[in-house]
C-alpha cells in the first residue's frame, strides 16, 4: 500500500514539474522493474537457508530409505525365528536343537545390529548438516548486519531482534 502511495505521489510531482506522460510512464517501467529485481534477489536471501535445509533433508531422506528397509528386513527375520521358537519349543528341546536355534538367533541379531548401525549412522549426520546451515545462516547475518550497524544504516538493537528471530524461525 505504501509503495502505491509512493508511485501516485512520484507520479503528481512529475506532473506539477511539467516532465512528459511519455518520461513519467519510463520512470515507472524501470522502477517497477528495479523492484521486481530487489524484490526476488531478497526473496532468495530470504529461503536460501530454508532451500539448503530442505535439500539436506531430501538427500538424507533418499539416502537412508534403503537402510530402513534392510533395518525392517532384519527385524522381520530375528521375529520369525524367536516366534519359531516359541512355537515349537517343545520340539527343539526333544531334539536336543538348542545350540543350532541359538546359531541362527545369533546369526540374525548380529544381522539386525549391523542393519540398525548402517541406518542410525547414517542418520546421525542429519543434525550436523543441519547446524552447519543454522550457523552459516547467523555468521551471514552477523557478517552483512555488522557492516550495516558500522555504516549506521541498522540500529544495534534491530540486529539484536533479527537474531532472536533467526534462532526461533531456525
Amino acid at each position: 500500500m505504501l509503495e502505491l502511495l509512493f508511485v501516485i505521489g512520484f507520479f503528481v510531482m512529475l506532473l506539477v514539474t511539467g516532465v512528459s506522460l511519455l518520461g513519467i510512464i519510463a520512470a515507472i517501467v524501470v522502477a517497477t522493474a528495479l523492484m521486481f529485481v530487489g524484490g526476488l534477489f531478497a526473496l532468495m536471501i530470504k529461503l536460501l537457508p530454508w532451500l539448503l535445509l530442505a535439500v539436506a533433508v531430501v538427500i538424507v531422506i533418499r539416502y537412508v530409505g534403503p537402510f530402513f528397509t534392510a533395518l525392517q528386513n532384519a527385524t522381520d527375520d530375528l521375529n520369525l525365528v524367536v516366534q519359531e521358537d516359541l512355537n515349537a519349543i517343545r520340539v527343539v528341546k526333544s531334539f536336543v536343537r538348542e545350540d543350532y536355534e541359538e546359531e541362527k538367533f545369533a546369526k540374525r541379531n548380529g544381522d539386525l545390529k549391523e542393519s540398525s548401525m548402517r541406518a542410525f549412522g547414517m542418520v546421525v549426520i542429519n543434525m550436523p548438516v543441519m547446524m552447519l546451515v543454522v550457523y552459516s545462516t547467523i555468521i551471514a547475518v552477523m557478517w552483512f548486519g555488522g557492516k550495516m550497524v558500522y555504516a549506521g544504516t541498522l540500529p544495534v538493537g534491530d540486529l539484536t531482534a533479527f537474531f532472536t528471530y533467526i534462532t526461533q524461525i531456525l
